[in-house]
């Protein structure tokens, strides 16, 4: 190569980085103000049918942003990328909740605070003349605490500083999932280095610019950033060579919110496996797991209240529908029958379990592998398993789908897109879910017979 032709290819190499940085500009400002018109709908005298296209088109952007960065985008944009999603944060977090959720994660705190109560075992109902009761929604009042005690034990603290201000004890709930999300964003920067290929700063920017992620977590303020957290420092702990540490973000998680437990035995699996011998095994195992367990429970109960095996029980929701049951009911020729009818939700079980114990079985490795059986355990759990799902669990996945290599950031951008979009077009995920999944089924085949006689790759173009 001339010198000449050196100089025309480094000239071409930066007008490409100038027109990446100068697109991230735009795309970034124009989904600021998309954030500020759709999320804060309330502000404006909008139409309901402005409102919707604006909310498609903020979906839009980020779904444009997933197809053009995929080879565009370099280190050095992180710094716009990340620049832009603390702005985004910055707008929405003043804006009213969709979800009434945060409301109960303050009234919770304060009742354990001011009178001492134990959300475990009262009812929001029955403190009436509490100064928040009235601002508060009575939707779910009757139900306990369903959260796990080191939410307690975080939240409690935070909700004693903003005292009786409701519009500072909220501000300060979201800044806590914020802290989380941009933290649990660092952890992913750190994973993504040491993962082998180029491409750093454009799983990045699906996870800071994500609409989902902005929406439940800066606007809406939901905890569930904090298990996000908690899962990507178990992968952390496992790429450092900490492996008797792994099980402790894990363990973290379920006390925090009880759903990670699930993830106990298929982590403890995929690490005991690596032991040469049963008596490192046993080792390994008491080392890892029942003395971190015991010495966890042990100072969480010395400083909260912890639930009981019936609070536990009383939370259990199985007469809603899993997303297989909104799937599958319009194609059954049962199509009549209520998506809570037993046979329904035992098929779903059972999808459910025979996923889990594939994951478990199969669950062997490296890091990536690790990271690809949570995802899998938490993806069959929300589609089969879960009879209550919100589009803020879908929060949990998210981050770890992004660390994997192709096609799963592409997965993980179609769930937020699908999740973001049926919570504020339907105000039901299950809705939008339950049209994707059947498109999948029926679309698979399709594309590997297509490729298997073409070599073309249909999936490429979505």
């Amino acid at each position: 190569m001339t010198k000449h032709q050196t100089y025309n290819t480094d000239d071409q190499a930066a007008l490409t980085a100038d027109r990446t940085t100068l697109s991230l500009l735009v795309a970034g400002s124009l989904m600021a103000g998309l954030y500020l018109l759709t999320l804060g709908r309330s502000n404006f005298n909008i139409s309901t049918s402005v409102y919707q296209l604006a909310l498609q088109t903020l979906a839009l952007v980020f779904y444009w942003s997933y197809r053009y960065y995929r080879h565009r985008l370099r280190s050095r944009h992180l710094v716009i990328v990340v620049a832009f999603s603390l702005f985004f944060c910055l707008l929405v977090i003043w804006m009213a909740p969709l979800s009434t959720d945060l409301y109960y994660y303050v009234f919770y705190a304060k009742i354990f605070n001011d009178y001492g109560a134990n959300p475990y075992a009262t009812y929001l109902n029955n403190f009436p003349n509490d100064n928040f009761f009235e601002i508060i929604p009575k939707g779910w009042s009757t139900l306990r605490l369903p959260y796990g005690p080191l939410w307690l034990l975080i939240y409690a603290p935070v909700q004693a500083i903003a005292g009786e201000h409701i519009f500072t004890n909220l501000i300060l709930f979201k800044l806590l999932a914020i802290g989380a999300f941009l933290a649990g964003g660092a952890l992913l920067y750190f994973l993504l280095r040491q993962r082998a290929g180029p491409g750093l700063a454009y799983p990045l920017l699906l996870y800071f610019w994500n609409p989902l992620l902005i929406s439940e977590i800066a606007k809406d303020g939901h905890h569930d950033s904090w298990v996000a957290l908690l899962l990507l420092l178990a992968l952390f702990c496992y790429y450092k060579g900490w492996r008797w540490l792994v099980l402790m973000p894990v363990l973290l998680a379920s006390f925090f919110k009880f759903v990670p437990a699930i993830l106990l035995p298929i982590v403890y699996l995929f690490l005991v496996r690596q032991e040469p011998n049963w008596r490192r095994r046993a080792t390994f195992t008491v080392g890892a797991l029942i003395l971190p367990l015991g010495a966890l429970y042990g100072s969480l109960k010395l400083l909260v209240p912890m639930p009981t095996v019936l609070s536990l029980f009383g939370q259990a929701r199985l007469v809603y529908a899993s997303i297989f049951s909104y799937a599958l009911v319009p194609y059954s020729p049962h199509s009549a029958l209520p998506i809570h009818d037993p046979r329904l939700i035992g098929w779903s079980l059972g999808f459910f379990a025979a996923a889990y114990v594939l994951v478990a079985i199969c669950a062997r490795g490296g890091l990536l592998d690790l990271a690809k059986a949570i995802a899998y355990a938490l993806l069959a759990y929300l589609m089969f398993g879960a009879f209550w799902v919100m589009p803020w669990y879908f929060v949990w996945v998210i981050p770890l789908l992004l660390l994997l290599p192709a096609p799963y950031p592409k997965l993980a951008v179609y769930i937020s897109l699908i999740a973001f979009l049926s919570y504020y077009l339907f105000n039901q995920v299950e809705v939008g879910f339950a049209i994707a999944l059947p498109l999948v089924v029926v679309l698979a085949p399709i594309a590997w017979f297509v490729k298997r006689v073409t070599h073309l790759d249909l999936w490429k173009y979505v």
